[in-house]
């Protein structure tokens, strides 16, 4: 069928895909959405609009139907690597940013066609829900979240939700008419609600009691809270009366990162460093979520500082990278040179104090050099790093571009006198000049006119 938008009017126009085989229609719906999404906006708001209500309902409901088999993209990419693919469990983040843009339109429009959204109409847009402008969301009707299935829809798909998506209907839960207080809420609504309750604000989230946290304790570890809604739900899931404190620890999973040296020290002492609650905070210290500078990442140093670095091998040693800025001179000085370079690619862009490096210290790390960051170099004092030229010679072909060019603005190389050019000339002559490296050298030795041929020799 043709109608507004020539070929693009199928799939909205008439309720043909509705008959065809399984197969056949997700074909036709892949069709229709890679159309829909490479026509001109307002081609498809005139079409989406002008649809007829049965059509439009009967395409939604394929939609929702296939969603998961789609293949959303751009003629030609298929699904290689990914790329298109619109499935439920973990693309959303693949989908190109115009096209993202063109769901968002199509999602919008949808919903002006249908003002008054029904629990129905809501399920079979939830796969679009991802691509939802946050004003969208909160013209939601707040009893649509009364209804199970809708919960259910927004639970299947919140993997494809941004934080602010999830942000704003969490705060549609809150609607008093609902489901009434936090404290109020039964286990059932905590169950399917779980994806946002992360989001809600933290003045609500404190309402939750200890017994309904703990109906939902093996749930907690995979929400991803924050730092303060952790807390909350760790006050309500730690027993520190328990014996196998680790095993606790290991079932509080991401949880355990925003656990105090108290807990910690309570539940599990820390005194091993290559042991499974210590590797589970450097993980945790690795993603960010726990912080370099913290109690708990002192504590951590503390057991790696007792037990000497020498004993752990360059690949142990590596995993304590993401703590690596905070190790004193004194511990670095005792590994080993394969040790060194082991944690070379965490020290990159790490900035070190000028208090923290004298002469022989700077020598005594010279396999570090290349991780140091561009401004460490210009933070080292000018006499430290002459000094230690000849220790520090061998590693200066591994540094990078931007390390020389500190380096060379630390020793002001560009500032040197005709005097102190023309004292070691024999040595900056066998250098390997470019040539306005030497055209300017020349020009600053300030060379007379009546030149010999020894003097150029």
């Amino acid at each position: 069928m043709r109608g507004v938008g020539g070929q693009y009017a199928g799939g909205l126009g008439d309720s043909c895909c509705l008959r065809s085989l399984p197969s056949e229609a997700i074909t036709t719906m892949t069709s229709y959405s890679q159309a829909y999404l490479h026509m001109p906006p307002e081609n498809l708001q005139q079409l989406v609009l002008s649809a007829e209500s049965e059509a439009a309902q009967g395409f939604l409901t394929l939609m929702h139907r296939s969603w998961a088999q789609m293949q959303v993209g751009t003629e030609g990419e298929g699904n290689e690597g990914g790329r298109g693919n619109l499935g439920i469990k973990s693309t959303w983040n693949q989908v190109p940013p115009s096209e993202e843009q063109a769901l968002g339109r199509l999602t919008a429009l949808l919903l002006q066609r249908y003002p008054r959204l029904t629990s129905q109409l809501f399920i079979d847009l939830s796969p679009l829900i991802p691509f939802l402008a946050v004003s969208d969301l909160m013209r939601f009707p707040p009893s649509l979240l009364a209804n199970d299935s809708v919960l259910a829809a927004i639970r299947n798909y919140s993997p494809g939700m941004r934080p602010e998506q999830k942000e704003a209907l969490a705060r549609r839960l809150l609607a008093p008419e609902l489901f009434g207080e936090v404290p109020a809420w039964p286990q059932e609504l905590l169950w399917a609600a779980l994806p946002l309750l992360p989001h809600l604000p933290l003045e609500n989230f404190l309402q939750l009691s200890p017994h309904q946290i703990q109906a939902l304790e093996d749930s907690w570890p995979a929400a991803g809270l924050g730092p303060g809604h952790a807390r909350h739900v760790l006050r309500s899931l730690v027993n520190q009366s328990v014996q196998d404190g680790e095993e606790q620890v290991r079932r509080l999973g991401p949880l355990a990162c925003f656990l105090s040296p108290e807990e910690l020290q309570s539940l599990v002492p820390l005194n091993d460093p290559m042991g499974p609650v210590e590797q589970g905070l450097l993980e945790c210290a690795a993603n960010g979520t726990l912080s370099p500078q913290g109690r708990v990442a002192y504590e951590l140093l503390g057991v790696l500082r007792s037990s000497g670095g020498t004993v752990l091998s360059p690949q142990e040693l590596r995993v304590w990278a993401p703590l690596f800025p905070q190790l004193g001179l004194r511990f670095l000085q005792e590994l080993s040179e394969p040790q060194l370079r082991a944690m070379l690619p965490a020290l990159q862009g790490t900035s070190v104090t000028p208090a923290q490096l004298s002469l022989e210290e700077l020598c005594s790390l010279h396999p570090l050099l290349p991780g140091l960051s561009s401004q460490t170099f210009q933070a080292i004092p000018r006499r430290v790093l002459a000094g230690a030229c000849s220790c520090l010679a061998p590693e200066l072909s591994r540094l990078s571009a931007c390390q020389t060019a500190a380096l060379l603005q630390t020793f002001r190389l560009l500032h040197l006198d005709s005097a102190a050019l023309l004292a070691d000339r024999r040595h900056y002559r066998e250098l390997p000049w470019s040539e306005q490296q030497a055209q300017f050298l020349w020009k600053k030795m300030q060379v007379p006119t009546n030149l010999t041929l020894r003097d150029l020799q």
